[in-house]
């Protein structure tokens, strides 16, 4: 009887320390499952913050679709793609802006293109790809042009596609996403 009486407390304890080990186990794993669902929401919140920027991008062709309408009922040294004009978030020439800064993207400076339904914020900004100063209609040294020849023309119109022989001055469009969460995205375009 003496052997039995020794080896009573030693069962109790392991159990105990069987018992805390298990708990340490389902506390970790019910941390990880937490942070594998907090990371998927916000791959989610960022794609769909992305996928918003399509309506940005379609605002700024938009735009400049109506100012090439507009330009051509105009002197070409009246055109009004010539000059900056920061209300409609269009810079005649490459602009130095910081794309990250919030101060780049104010009222003054980019457009608001669209509130989606889910929440999502888009702003975007136009640049002509010139390194000349504003009031100067583009020439080959100081612009990006196309390099096609004959080409369709991506700002046409009511669904209708015209062919546009010579070169085009192509534009830089930037478009920020801001979005629940804290999610910001950028999207980038070249547009001729």
């Amino acid at each position: 009887m003496t052997i039995r009486a020794r080896q009573d407390g030693v069962v109790l304890f392991i159990a105990l320390i069987a018992l805390v080990t298990i708990m340490l186990a389902a506390v970790a794993l019910v941390r990880s499952v937490d942070t594998s669902s907090l990371i998927a929401g916000n791959i989610a919140f960022r794609r769909a913050a992305t996928s918003s920027g399509d309506s940005g991008l379609e605002g700024a062709i938009a735009w400049l679709a109506a100012q090439e309408i507009a330009d051509q009922a105009q002197l070409p040294a009246d055109r009004g793609l010539n000059n900056t004009n920061g209300l409609q978030g269009y810079d005649a020439s490459l602009a130095n802006f910081n794309i990250t800064s919030v101060d780049s993207w104010t009222d003054q400076l980019s457009v608001r293109a669209a509130k989606d339904a889910g929440d999502n914020e888009v702003r975007y900004r136009i640049e002509r790809m010139c390194s000349a100063s504003e009031g100067i209609a583009p020439v080959k040294e100081n612009c990006v042009f196309s390099d096609a020849e004959s080409q369709l023309d991506s700002m046409a119109t009511g669904g209708q596609r015209a062919e546009k022989s010579g070169v085009s001055v192509m534009y830089r469009v930037t478009i920020r996403v801001t979005g629940p969460r804290n999610t910001v995205s950028y999207v980038q375009a070249f547009i001729y």
